[in-house]
């Protein structure tokens, strides 16, 4: 993975991203698993509310009374694939790489920081979303980041 330095600026324009019409402030997309289940331990009933389900439920409380609400759109998704990670969440927006978040917990605190970061994403003029701009709860929380599509730039396409 890269460091947070100018090497994430010039790692997107290698590939054909990162340009200021392609960054331009977007409403982001904040997608919480409902799946997700930190754990099941014996006794917890499999079809007892979901941790995911209740990360999302916060993330909605707060949505509905954020001021910027209409910058960030709140999807549930059944399954993003990391289920050892505890909670998971992705975060992407329109010429930006896209964000895979896990070990959250359905805490107010986790719903703000991941609510926050899909805003500063969608916010910011550049395509990455560095360490240190992540809110600091989640800056060891990233477990992937996925360049924007379509790539534009044919030479980073497989023959």
């Amino acid at each position: 993975m890269t460091s947070d330095t100018s090497n994430n600026a010039e790692n997107a324009a290698t590939m054909g991203v990162g340009t200021p019409q392609d960054c331009a402030a977007a409403p982001a997309t904040l997608f919480v698993c409902i799946t997700c289940r930190m754990s099941l331990e014996p006794g917890v009933s499999a079809t007892m509310t979901t941790d995911g389900r209740e990360l999302f439920d916060l993330v909605g409380l707060l949505h509905n009374t954020h001021p910027a609400a209409d910058q960030v759109m709140v999807r549930s998704v059944e399954c993003l694939g990391s289920c050892d990670q505890g909670c998971t969440a992705g975060i992407g927006a329109p010429g930006k790489f896209a964000y895979l978040l896990g070990g959250l917990e359905p805490t107010r605190e986790h719903a703000a920081a991941i609510l926050d970061c899909a805003l500063l994403l969608g916010q910011q003029s550049g395509s990455v979303l560095g360490r240190l701009q992540r809110p600091p709860l989640l800056r060891n929380r990233l477990l992937g980041r996925m360049p924007p599509l379509p790539l534009s730039n044919p030479r980073n396409t497989a023959p």
